[in-house]
């Protein structure tokens, strides 16, 4: 049975991810009281209730926000997409259509659209700055070009079906055409050049990225610079970048501690 205790403050969530287990929240406690005995007392009897109520968070809020953007699973190659699919429960039945999901489900094609504003990526349509990034993953630089580039693997990591071919001059849509581009240069392992951009910025706008992969002892530096990203939204792009790319890879492998 619970102490009846009324105190007056704040319990904080810093962070919470749909992968998040049960026994990995954190509470940061700030309380009027501060004496030891509250704060026992709201960390014995008060956080596991907590815990109770946000164990089920990943489930729900990929069922909710999933369906329109996952594939049944029957029609589902990739192994580790279907394994991931199963792990969370995802409901994989489109019930809406949406920008990510209209017409019927098949594989991603660059449409003439797509085509064009590629042909016009050299025309500057922002002014523009550079972001930097250097995540460490705990793998080898052979198998993070691979996760990069293998389209079954960003199947697993992106969580929809992308259109990417491991070859020089092919165009590649990710995230359900949210992001799209084209590879320019292709050193196995070592590097990867491309033509990089958002949905939502102006036609022919393309940034462009160059990843170095440098093999370190047990894992390796994913060494990022974006080129050409519209001033103002820098901290968008890192912020994605970290989010989507880089923990999503480090939770789908298991590369190594997550941002």
């Amino acid at each position: 049975m619970l102490k009846c205790v009324k105190e007056k403050g704040v319990i904080t969530v810093p962070e919470i991810a749909y992968d998040t287990e049960y026994d990995d929240f954190q509470f940061d406690l700030q309380f009027d009281k501060q004496d030891e005995e509250t704060r026992v007392l709201i960390r014995k009897d008060l956080t596991p209730q907590l815990r109770k109520q946000l164990a089920d968070f990943g489930n729900v809020l990929i069922t909710v926000h999933g369906s329109d953007i996952q594939v049944d699973e029957d029609q589902v190659k990739s192994k580790l997409t279907k394994e991931n699919q199963q792990k969370h429960l995802v409901k994989s039945v489109v019930t809406e259509k949406t920008t990510f999901n209209k017409g019927e489900s098949k594989k991603p094609t660059i449409s003439s659209s797509s085509s064009s504003k590629l042909s016009k990526a050299n025309v500057p349509k922002y002014n523009t700055s550079k972001v930097h990034l250097s995540p460490i993953f705990h793998t080898t630089a052979e198998q993070l070009y691979l996760t990069l580039l293998q389209p079954e693997r960003v199947a697993a990591w992106t969580r929809s079906p992308p259109l990417i071919k491991p070859e020089e001059g092919a165009e590649f849509h990710l995230f359900g055409g949210n992001i799209e581009g084209k590879i320019l240069k292709l050193v196995p392992n070592k590097k990867i050049e491309k033509l990089w951009r958002l949905r939502d910025w102006k036609d022919g706008h393309y940034a462009h990225v160059t990843i170095n992969l440098i093999q370190g002892d047990g894992e390796t530096k994913m060494d990022v610079t974006f080129d050409g990203v519209p001033i103002g939204e820098e901290e968008l792009v890192e912020n994605n970048f970290n989010s989507y790319y880089v923990r999503s890879i480090m939770v789908t492998f298991g590369f190594g501690a997550i941002l």
